[in-house]
């Protein structure tokens, strides 16, 4: 009787032992998962974040470089662009200096003054990269060519050294405003292939905007 009571005692501490093993496992098993979906979730914040932020700051340079090819009105730049050439050449910098073709280099000082905005959108290329891979980081490359594009047309135009592509540098430089523009399409194409790619990341997140007054009605 003993023996039996015995037996019986030792498999209850048998199955208590396994199903405290059993516990164990499954309460290790669940703090896992649990890490695992917060590490998810803390990555695809990461990954929506830059993905905003991306859109926001092409929107800006989209603008940006409208507002550099803008050739209908220069204010005070061309000033502002003889004060500095002028200053370099006093620092003994070896520059031309016509003043007849100081609204050449325009653009390019445009893209000067902002060089902290293009440059903070060009640092995204490789966060970019780290997710969407080269497809996507070839996009920021295409806006930095834009760029660099702009500027060799600047100083071809101001040297004057190569005027039999006049017409060629002044469309690089300056917005046409009567026909279609290829450096605008060149950016739309590029602003819309972003959007196409990275807006359904976090459109979900988006709520209706009601206007205050609807279309085609007057107010009372």
């Amino acid at each position: 009787m003993n023996d039996c009571l015995m037996t019986i005692i030792c498999n209850k501490i048998e199955w208590l032992k396994l199903l405290e093993i059993g516990i164990q496992g499954c309460l290790a098993w669940c703090a896992y998962q649990a890490l695992s979906a917060w590490k998810q979730e803390y990555l695809d914040k990461k990954k929506i974040d830059l993905a905003e932020d991306i859109i926001i700051q092409m929107g800006i340079i989209r603008d940006l470089l409208q507002v550099v090819r803008n050739g209908m009105a220069y204010g005070n730049e061309t000033d502002e662009i003889l004060q500095e050439l002028k200053k370099q050449k006093q620092e003994g910098v070896n520059v031309e200096i016509n003043e007849d073709k100081l609204y050449f280099l325009v653009p390019s000082w445009r893209l000067t003054k902002n060089h902290d905005t293009i440059n903070s959108f060009l640092k995204l290329r490789y966060k970019a990269e780290v997710y969407w891979g080269k497809p996507c980081s070839e996009l920021f490359g295409n806006i930095e060519g834009i760029i660099l594009q702009i500027k060799t047309a600047c100083r071809f135009l101001y040297s004057g050294k190569d005027e039999k592509n006049l017409a060629k540098y002044s469309n690089v430089i300056w917005r046409n405003y009567l026909q279609p523009d290829e450096i605008d399409k060149q950016i739309e194409d590029i602003y819309a292939e972003l959007k196409s790619n990275l807006e359904p990341l976090y459109i979900y997140k988006r709520s209706e905007w009601n206007k205050l007054h609807k279309e085609g009605k007057k107010d009372e």
